[in-house]
């Protein structure tokens, strides 16, 4: 390995051989492979014939120089240049062809000024031997607020403003017991002590023995689209016409209080029985403001109780942590809120079947308690039917 190393190095250097008119009067073979001409294509030209842009006298350079030489076919090569002024007022030249490690330091450079320039944090951060940043972009700096230095500084600061509720999401990254396909989600608080929403994309790095050495992220915040999904789930629990809870919300707890959370529970069912005449008679218009009321009938009359519209005309109460006595007590106030409304609103009056039930434990009763109420609901239905 080391010969063909030895091999690669000698393969790009050039030595050539100058007068002190610029004149080549020497040059090694394999100006052919990195230049394109041959040893007597260039043995008495001038060297300046092959150089891009660069005009200065050459055998007034000590040391190291940089030069650009165009080859045979157009092609420019970069060269660090070694110039030993020889006795008789030319020089000896030793030319190392640097061009594949010039195009990959513009590389880096380009690389590094799309990193600088982003609006995504990106960060490369070494677990092993010794945890540390080896590289932050400035991004950093504009979504936390704190300096790059302080992240170099105090490599354990991302696990010091992270949300202590996710400090698990930022030690799962380190310890790589996570699957690195996801995206990470965790706040984190800004030095202005504001939190704020990032999803972090992470490529890990590991060691020939196969430990976790570092990691490669990709952060940006993402507070503003956390909260518009919050925003979004908050009204798929909410009825648009009414504005109580929707079936979905109250399904949600229902399978929660039936499922995890034990403890004695009330049902209170209301169904509209005019609405389908009011809708046919007057328009669905009308229709509509009648549950509007009964919406606002039912949240004014009521206070920590979940009240959700479950159907077109139904409505379900929902009592928790509560007694046998106080849901009888709140299904007479609904009772009583209805009709002091109906004596000043006798055009319009709202005709309402109501049943209830009770059951002093959720967990496995709470379709069946449901039911009671429902078939309590259906009963007095019934029973103004034959009246």
């Amino acid at each position: 390995m080391y010969v063909d190393i030895m091999k690669q190095d000698i393969s790009r250097e050039l030595f050539m051989e100058i007068d002190q008119l610029h004149t080549i009067t020497n040059i090694s073979e394999n100006c052919s492979d990195l230049l394109g001409y041959e040893q007597d294509e260039m043995i008495g030209s001038n060297f300046y014939q092959y150089t891009v842009d660069f005009h200065e006298n050459l055998l007034q350079f000590r040391g190291i120089i940089e030069i650009q030489l165009r080859g045979k076919k157009g092609n420019v090569r970069t060269f660090d240049v070694f110039v030993v002024p020889d006795a008789i007022g030319g020089a000896k030249m030793s030319l190392i062809d640097i061009t594949k490690y010039k195009q990959i330091e513009e590389s880096e450079k380009r690389f590094r000024m799309i990193l600088e320039n982003t609006d995504d944090v990106v960060y490369m951060y070494q677990i092993l031997p010794e945890r540390k940043f080896l590289y932050v972009n400035s991004a950093m700096e504009r979504e936390t607020g704190y300096s790059l230095e302080d992240f170099y500084h105090d490599p354990d600061l991302p696990f010091k403003i992270v949300h202590p509720e996710d400090l698990h999401v930022q030690l799962k990254k380190i310890t790589g017991t996570t699957n690195f396909s996801e995206p990470f989600q965790a706040r984190y608080m800004k030095k202005n002590g504001q939190y704020i929403w990032c999803e972090d994309r992470v490529i890990p790095f590991y060691n020939h023995k196969g430990k976790l050495e570092k990691i490669a992220g990709f952060s940006r915040d993402v507070s503003d689209r956390i909260a518009l999904e919050k925003k979004l789930k908050e009204l798929s629990f909410y009825d648009s016409l009414t504005s109580l809870f929707n079936r979905n919300y109250y399904e949600k707890q229902e399978e929660k209080l039936n499922t995890r959370d034990d403890r004695p529970i009330g049902i209170i069912i209301c169904d509209l029985d005019n609405l389908k005449h009011i809708n046919d008679s007057l328009g669905h218009t009308y229709g509509d403001k009648l549950l509007i009321q009964m919406g606002n009938l039912l949240k004014n009359s009521l206070q920590s109780e979940t009240v959700a519209r479950y159907g077109g005309d139904e409505f379900v109460i929902l009592i928790e942590n509560t007694t046998e006595s106080n849901v009888k007590t709140i299904f007479t106030k609904i009772r009583k809120t209805i009709d002091e409304y109906n004596r000043t609103h006798v055009n319009l009056p709202i005709e309402l079947s109501m049943g209830w039930a009770f059951s002093p434990h959720s967990i496995g009763y709470m379709k069946k308690t449901f039911k009671e109420a429902d078939r309590m609901m259906y009963a007095e239905k019934y029973k103004k039917k034959r009246i």
